[in-house]
């Protein structure tokens, strides 16, 4: 183990014992200057998907954020060079002076009867500029909420 792995969960302990102590997980985050999806409550797995050198066509691959309680996905977040047409976007960050970033990811907080359902989809188009962010050119957020469900009933006559 890395030092900076050794000092990552020392943080990652510190915050969960204030956030414990205080009882109060919006204090926490602001005292931390974290962002409060940052915070996660559910012990979780973070597994990188890559796919294999030889393998043909674009495949979309990232990382898959999996709960250690129940084994769900509970978020995926695909890497920028997998993003369709990120060519052309390189392209346009040239004429910038820039280095395009995609994030695009979705998160699956939402359960009903221990099935995980989407809450959230994002993705952002940034430009960055030696380290530093220029602008985010497109941010997109999909909100899913109040799921309705309904069964259909069958009959069998003969």
């Amino acid at each position: 183990m890395t030092a900076k792995t050794r000092s990552d969960i020392r943080r990652k302990l510190r915050i969960l014992n204030h956030a414990k102590e205080t009882g109060n997980v919006s204090k926490t985050c602001r005292y931390f200057g974290i962002g409060r999806e940052k915070h996660y409550v559910d012990k979780e797995i973070v597994i990188e998907a890559i796919p294999r050198l030889h393998t043909r066509g674009d495949k979309m691959h990232g990382k898959a954020w999996i709960s250690e309680g129940d084994y769900s996905i509970t978020r995926i977040e695909w890497t920028s060079d997998s993003v369709e047409n990120m060519d052309a976007l390189e392209i346009e960050a040239e004429f910038l002076k820039a280095r395009p970033e995609i994030k695009c990811f979705v998160e699956f907080k939402h359960r009903i009867k221990d099935i995980r359902f989407p809450n959230k989809y994002s993705l952002i188009e940034a430009y960055y500029h030696n380290k530093r962010k220029l602008y985010n050119r497109t941010e997109i957020t999909v909100r899913y909420k109040d799921y309705q469900f309904f069964t259909v009933s069958t009959e069998v006559k003969g």
